[in-house]
């Protein structure tokens, strides 16, 4: 991989884990993803009036369809996950499985290839992954059903992350395209939901709108700079280094959340962080 297509990736691991721990401290809900979905729609606006639309191809239509079904799915399982469990545990389990499952993916349908070292990568970040799904489900009730949702989350960004990059790698769609279609199609889907107690949304408008904010901004950035990396870089190197940030949103979560910090836990993020050093190697 690229120094270039690297450092993108890179950055974009510590966006992506602060968006989702401000997504934890505002506790979510359907009317706080309305929210910063939609306020991401009002800021992609501008420059989506400048571009030159074309009618899309049935192809590139089935496409973009299908990325907004993984990610609305990724974002109602996340937000779920994130109200019964930890971020540093949550996170982990969501993000470390994805790898695994794009990988083994990439290399069956895109005909992607890995070194041994790579390939021994992967597998200590499923190591590290299984590490702390286990501890989730020693926890009761709500966290076995927090690592349920933070599993279906890992199949969700196994599936948007290949489907995107056929679209963008192979297909010609725009990074920015494809992201805005997502965001429209799920704050229109949520406006009914959102507007059902105008009282409520307000009140979560009033509490959250700073991390509201955060999210809308930092969401979609992290992820325009994957789908650009995309571009130079095969899936299959792109998806498991990205799981740097189960490192930073475990620190996150110990540090400014106040939760366990056990020895199961760091092995398991530690773990995860070594599997990510040899693939980039």
């Amino acid at each position: 991989m690229n120094a270039f297509s690297l450092g993108l990736v890179v950055f974009s691991t510590f966006c992506h884990a602060y968006w989702n721990f401000a997504l934890k401290r505002s506790n979510g809900g359907i009317r706080f993803m309305w929210l910063f979905t939609t306020i991401t729609v009002a800021l992609y606006l501008p420059y989506m009036m400048t571009m030159d639309w074309t009618f899309p191809t049935m192809k590139t239509s089935l496409m973009c369809a299908g990325s907004f079904g993984f990610h609305f799915l990724y974002f109602l399982a996340l937000d779920k996950a994130y109200q019964f469990g930890d971020l540093s545990i949550i996170y982990p389990v969501a993000r470390g499985l994805a790898p695994a499952v794009t990988v083994l993916i990439a290399i069956v349908l895109l005909h992607e290839q890995l070194t041994a070292l790579q390939f021994a990568g992967v597998a200590i970040i499923v190591a590290g992954t299984f590490a702390l799904s286990g501890l989730s489900f020693r926890g009761g009730d709500k966290m076995a059903a927090s690592v349920c949702y933070a599993i279906v989350c890992g199949l969700m960004v196994s599936s948007y992350t290949l489907i995107d990059k056929i679209a963008i790698a192979n297909a010609g769609v725009s990074p920015f395209v494809l992201d805005f279609v997502n965001n429209l199609g799920r704050s229109l889907l949520l406006m009914p939901v959102a507007f059902k107690d105008i009282a409520k949304l307000k009140e979560t408008a009033k509490a959250n709108w700073r991390d509201a904010l955060i999210v809308a901004v930092l969401s979609p950035f992290s992820y325009l700079l994957i789908l650009f990396a995309m571009r130079y870089a095969p899936v299959s190197l792109i998806a498991p280094i990205r799981q740097l940030s189960i490192v930073i949103s475990g620190v996150i979560g110990i540090r400014f959340l106040q939760e366990n910090k056990t020895k199961m836990k760091l092995i398991g993020i530690g773990a995860t962080f070594c599997g990510v050093v040899l693939l980039s190697v």
